[in-house]
């Protein structure tokens, strides 16, 4: 075997038993990279070149493999010599090795995760009766507000009073308005609770108790429609922002504990409810080609997921994003998306799906289930080998109809997913110098596996009413009664 070299290329000679044979490898030049040539019966083979791919660059001429864009910097495919420089970094995302610019409006993630409410710190109807009845709402919170606190319209009355009051006190200076100043004391004492008509002054008074007591059985009835929360029927709630008629309670509970029979039905609707798994590859130039999906048994045994199973679509607007969807054949399961190719991924969004589903009228309900989570380094690409566990709880929300007519309690579930990284989410361990970087060129195949299972514990979230209708009737009534004998 024989090596010769000149200033553009080497040639290989290989002289054994007969057997002849040449290699001749030129340098490529700036914004390409050499390719194996076709093969053929000659005894010489010509490596040609062709031009880097997108999201990579070669700046000097020679048998240098072709870099990935730095961060920040992206090439579409028209020009491999050099990557440019990205021009929107406030709106949008260049990763490594990037063709182009992605708008973080694609890239946003969301789940349903939202903290329980927590239960107000007055949890009996007296306290809420005493501390809203009698608290002063300022101009500020608005003129509806001003019109709906009892406090307001019995100064109203007070004032009323007291103007009559000055009224009565100017005509008992004139003698020919004393027939007219007898007739309103004669009205005012019949109209004293508060003296049992020794006083026509406690008349006035009265008044402005009838007021206060009108408005706070207003303002009763109204806090009986703060429950549900999710079906607040009432304005009242925009002058007491924090005010509800419920209050709550979470708990995390074992999921192999037996349920009630009014329980089973959202159980068993969870663990029906058709889960969509969607695998979005950012900023790469996988196409669907590309791709496959695998479910992963035990023993090491596969099954492919037909074609006709697998949802998938390619948009290039700026950089590639390649989307795999499949419906979960269950919910304990292992999928893995297989990318074959000499491409990069920038960063991956994961999301789980699922429709919304009712039974007995509404009385079970499981929420649509709406998630994503985007992955990804600024300065790296995504590891060719990527493993996420997916952790799924479920969440049951118990809700008592003890203030409507709903024959049995509401129940609503909803599955939380929780993501881990398992191993690396990036490479850059293994190609972190120039003498390994050529192995990202070597490795054509990239798989990510979502491990998929289910927790041991479920959360549930119970809600109840303060008070109910009777007791709302008899509170409001008996401090109706205490007012006006006090």
């Amino acid at each position: 075997m024989y090596v010769t070299g000149w200033a553009e290329g080497f040639a290989l000679v290989v002289d054994n038993q007969n057997v002849e044979r040449a290699i001749l490898l030129p340098m490529s030049p700036p914004g390409t990279v050499s390719t194996v040539p076709p093969v053929n019966d000659s005894d010489i083979e010509i490596y040609g070149f062709q031009q880097c791919m997108p999201g990579t660059q070669k700046i000097h001429f020679g048998f240098g493999i072709c870099d990935l864009c730095p961060p920040e910097t992206k090439n579409n495919g028209s020009t491999g010599v050099q990557c440019e420089i990205c021009i929107d970094t406030n709106s949008s995302l260049c990763f490594r090795a990037s063709s182009g610019e992605v708008h973080r409006n694609s890239l946003t993630n969301y789940d349903q995760a939202d903290p329980y409410p927590e239960s107000p710190d007055s949890a009996s109807f007296d306290d809420v009766l005493l501390n809203n009845v009698f608290k002063w709402i300022d101009m500020s919170s608005g003129i509806l507000c001003m019109l709906v606190s009892p406090t307001f319209w019995a100064l109203i009355a007070l004032a009323l009073g007291t103007v009559l009051f000055a009224i009565m006190i100017i005509l008992s200076f004139f003698p020919s308005m004393k027939h007219r100043r007898k007739f309103l004391q004669r009205i005012f004492v019949r109209l004293d609770l508060v003296g049992e008509g020794e006083l026509w002054l406690g008349g006035l008074v009265t008044l402005a108790i009838v007021f206060l007591i009108t408005f706070t059985c207003k303002f009763s009835d109204a806090f009986a429609d703060l429950y549900p929360i999710e079906q607040v029927l009432s304005n009242i709630n925009s002058c007491y922002p924090n005010l509800v008629n419920a209050k709550f309670s979470s708990t995390l509970q074992l999921l192999i504990i037996r349920k009630h029979d009014q329980e089973k039905p959202i159980f068993d609707m969870l663990d029906d409810q058709n889960i969509t798994l969607t695998a979005e590859f950012i900023s790469t130039d996988f196409q669907c080609s590309n791709v496959s999906v695998q479910q992963n048994l035990d023993r090491d045994q596969i099954l492919m997921v037909p074609e006709h199973s697998i949802n998938c679509s390619y948009v290039r607007k700026n950089a590639g994003i390649l989307s795999v969807s499949t419906v979960l054949p269950q919910h304990i399961v292992t999928m893995q998306f297989n990318l074959v190719g000499p491409f990069f991924v920038g960063g991956l969004r994961l999301c789980f799906s699922g429709p919304m589903m009712m039974a007995e009228k509404g009385k079970y309900a499981v929420r649509e289930l709406k998630f994503c989570r985007f992955l990804y380094t600024p300065d790296q690409v995504l590891s060719v080998d990527l493993t996420v566990y997916t952790e799924m709880t479920k969440t049951i929300n118990h809700t008592s109809t003890a203030l409507s007519n709903h024959k049995g309690d509401l129940y609503s579930g909803l599955w939380l997913p929780t993501l881990t990284i398992k191993n690396a989410l990036w490479d850059s361990h293994i190609y972190n110098n120039d003498e390994n970087k050529y192995l990202r060129s070597l490795n054509w195949h990239l798989k990510l596996i979502v491990d998929i299972a289910e927790s041991k514990f479920y959360m549930k979230n119970s809600q109840e009413p303060i008070a109910r209708s009777y007791e709302i009737v008899f509170k409001t009534f008996l401090f109706s009664s205490k007012t006006t004998l006090d």
